[in-house]
C-alpha cells in the first residue's frame, strides 16, 4: 500500500521538474525507499483473520471491512481476572456484491453490551 503512492509522488515530482511547473508540490511527499523503512519501524505485519498478540493479555485481529483496498475492522480480545471481553472497532463497511473487492468479513463472535 505504501509503494504505489510513493511511486506516483515521485513521477509527479519528476513531471513538475521536467516541465518547469510553478506552484504546487515540487518534491515527492515520500519516496519508494521510504516505504520499507516505515514498515520496519512499525515492526509487525498483521494478516487478516490472524490474531496478533499486542500485550500479554491483549490480542488484535484485523478483518476485511470491504470498504476500500486495505480497510479493516479490528477485534480486540482482552483477558483479565479470568474474564474475557471482545471489543470491535469499525469504520465504514463495504457492500458484499462488488466485483473487485471482497465484502466485509462477518464479525461472527462479537456481541453488544
Amino acid at each position: 500500500m505504501l509503494l504505489d503512492p510513493a511511486h506516483l509522488h515521485e513521477e509527479e515530482a519528476r513531471r513538475h521538474h521536467r516541465h518547469g511547473h510553478r506552484g504546487g508540490r515540487h518534491e515527492a511527499l515520500y519516496h519508494t525507499g521510504d516505504a520499507p523503512d516505515a514498515i520496519d519501524r512499525v515492526g509487525r505485519v498483521a494478516s487478516c483473520g490472524t490474531p496478533l498478540k499486542l500485550f500479554p493479555r491483549i490480542t488484535a485481529t484485523f478483518c476485511d471491512a470491504g470498504h476500500i483496498l486495505g480497510s479493516a475492522f479490528i477485534r480486540l480480545e482482552l483477558r483479565e481476572d479470568g474474564q474475557q471481553r471482545r471489543i470491535l472497532f469499525s469504520g465504514d463497511l463495504g457492500p458484499s456484491d462488488r466485483p473487485l473487492l471482497n465484502g466485509p468479513a462477518p464479525p461472527n463472535d462479537a456481541t453488544s453490551w
